[in-house]
């Protein structure tokens, strides 16, 4: 009867000290996702710290075997509260899921409508290795080359509809043969202000590969399609245009996901993307919320008001 006390003893030790490491292990994790935010956050300044973390505290010391979770979606909620709708958290099992499932490629095309009307669909993209960045750049700019070098154009419309995001980079670069690389946008976080051309400047083995091509006329119209579905580094590619005095913008507003986001790994194998920075056109205009159209037009008659500006 001793001996199974003793063993018993020893059995909840155990299992007390397996739970205060599990404890202390996710003490940390909350802790390591509040610093980040707290220091790199754009909507940093608007929370209440040292109430935040004590009801942090008490939330990761109630229901510790469920952390994760618990934390990132009060976490979460808290920043949507004074609007971020653009951060998101993945588990460490969604993140490897989702790096395992890449969808296929979908590169841009374009066709031609009309005789000298040029409309060119941009897709969402994903982080991909650089092959796949090359492909997907390189696969434009030899479409729009071929198609200015066919005859005299009228205009370009640039279609965003239905582009989630993902990576502005190559959808911007898509683009360029259309414009002049003046400053695109900016980036401005609590702390400076970034030009998205040095972005583009900084040479890479992608795009020291990649042949650059300028539209013949740089003076054409661009009609710029966007919807409510207009997304993040889609909604960065619209900007990068706006201001510019051939370019209109038509449709309806964009979803409203106008931050830079940065990724932060975290120490148990999730990740966060965090809204780091807001979004700013040539003008100097800041983005705090969707990209509102120049000519709101319904879904149905989007196309065909594009059309008739250019063709105006």
């Amino acid at each position: 009867m001793k001996k199974r006390l003793t063993l018993l003893c020893i059995l909840v030790n155990l299992s007390l000290f397996a739970q205060d490491s599990v404890l202390r292990l996710h003490i940390k994790f909350t802790n390591e996702v509040l610093d980040i935010i707290e220091r790199h956050s754009i909507f940093s300044d608007s929370i209440d710290w040292p109430i935040f973390r004590k009801e942090m505290d008490f939330l990761t010391s109630a229901h510790y075997q469920d952390t994760g979770y618990l934390v990132m979606r009060r976490i979460l909620n808290e920043l949507q509260k004074y609007g971020d709708n653009h951060s998101f958290w993945r588990s460490r099992k969604r993140a490897k899921d989702l790096n395992q499932k890449l969808m296929d490629l979908r590169s841009p095309k374009l066709v031609e409508l009309k005789k000298g009307i040029g409309h060119l669909t941009i897709p969402s993209y994903t982080n991909r290795g650089d092959l796949d960045l090359y492909l997907y750049i390189d696969s434009a700019l030899r479409q729009i080359e071929a198609m200015d070098n066919v005859g005299k154009l009228k205009g370009w419309i640039i279609d965003l509809r239905g582009n989630s995001g993902g990576n502005m980079y190559p959808m911007i670069s898509s683009i360029l043969p259309f414009i002049q690389e003046d400053s695109l946008g900016y980036f401005l976080t609590r702390k400076d202000k970034t030009a998205w051309i040095k972005i583009f400047l900084k040479p890479s083995l992608v795009t020291q590969r990649i042949k650059k091509y300028k539209c013949k006329n740089l003076n054409a119209k661009i009609a710029v399609l966007i919807d409510n579905k207009t997304a993040s580094a889609a909604e960065m590619t619209a900007i990068s245009l706006i201001g510019l005095p051939n370019v209109k913008l038509f449709g309806q507003t964009s979803a409203g996901k106008t931050t830079g986001n940065r990724i932060f790994n975290l120490s148990n194998g999730s990740m966060i993307a965090l809204s780091t920075s807001w979004a700013i056109d040539r003008k100097g205009k800041i983005y705090f919320g969707p990209i509102i159209p120049d000519v709101i037009t319904s879904t149905e008659e989007t196309l065909v008001k594009a059309i008739d500006w250019i063709e105006d």
